[in-house]
C-alpha cells in the first residue's frame, strides 16, 4: 500500500514532520454531527416538558366549590335582641328601644321617661323598665347611654349599674341584664331630644 493513503476517518494526508513516517501523518476528520443534533434536541424538548408538567403537578391552588342551597337565603331575624338606648336628660331618663328585626310597634311600648325626683334619677324605677325589656327580650346584651352635658361621674355611674345587673338574693352574685355599655359622649341627650323635636314639627 502506498504511504500517501490517508487514515480511517480522513481523506488524505495532512502533512508530515521529520522524517515523513506514515504513522506520523495526521488525518483530517469530518463527522456529520446533524444526526446527533436532532437527537439532543429531542431529548432537550421532552425534558423541558416532563420538568414543566412536574411542576404543575406541584402547584397548590383553590378549587372553588360549589355552595349547598341557595345563597340568596337571608339568615333569620333576631326577634329576641334589641338595643337599649337610655338618654340621661336634665329632669328625666328618656328609654328607648331600637332594632332592625323587631316590629316598632313592639318596641314602642318601652318607650318611656322617667322624670327625676328630688332624690335624683330614679334608678330603681329604670332597673324595673330594664329587668322588663329583658324579659320581652331575653338576647339583649347592649345598652347606650346618652349623657347630657350636666351629667355628672356619678350619675352615669349608677345608671350604669341600674342596667347592667338586677339585684338578687346574694348580693355578691346579681343576676346580668345589659352587660355590655356604649357611652354616648359625641351625640348628646339635649342635643338628640332637639332633634326629635324639629322631626315631629316638621
Amino acid at each position: 500500500m502506498s504511504d500517501e493513503g490517508g487514515g480511517i476517518f480522513g481523506h488524505g494526508p495532512l502533512g508530515s514532520s521529520g522524517g515523513g513516517d506514515a504513522g506520523d501523518n495526521i488525518g483530517a476528520v469530518d463527522l456529520n454531527l446533524t444526526p446527533l443534533m436532532d437527537v439532543l434536541s429531542n431529548i432537550l424538548f421532552f425534558l423541558l416538558a416532563s420538568f414543566g408538567a412536574a411542576i404543575l403537578s406541584y402547584l397548590a391552588a383553590s378549587v372553588p366549590i360549589q355552595a349547598e342551597g341557595d345563597e340568596s337565603q337571608q339568615p333569620e331575624p333576631r326577634l329576641d335582641k334589641v338595643v337599649v338606648n337610655v338618654q340621661i336628660m336634665k329632669d328625666a331618663y328618656r328609654i328607648n328601644l331600637s332594632s332592625d328585626d323587631v316590629d316598632p310597634e313592639k318596641m314602642n311600648k318601652y318607650r318611656q321617661t322617667l322624670p327625676r325626683t328630688e332624690e335624683g334619677y330614679d334608678t330603681k324605677q329604670l332597673g324595673e323598665l330594664i329587668n322588663a325589656i329583658k324579659e320581652e327580650f331575653p338576647a339583649s346584651d347592649t345598652a347606650m347611654i346618652v349623657p347630657n352635658t350636666e351629667t355628672t361621674y356619678d350619675e352615669i355611674v349608677l345608671t350604669m349599674e341600674a342596667v347592667k345587673d338586677r339585684p338578687t338574693e346574694d348580693p355578691d352574685k346579681p343576676d346580668k341584664l345589659l352587660p355590655k355599655m356604649v357611652i354616648a359622649d359625641i351625640v348628646r341627650a339635649d342635643t338628640a331630644a332637639g332633634s326629635a323635636t324639629e322631626g315631629k314639627g316638621k
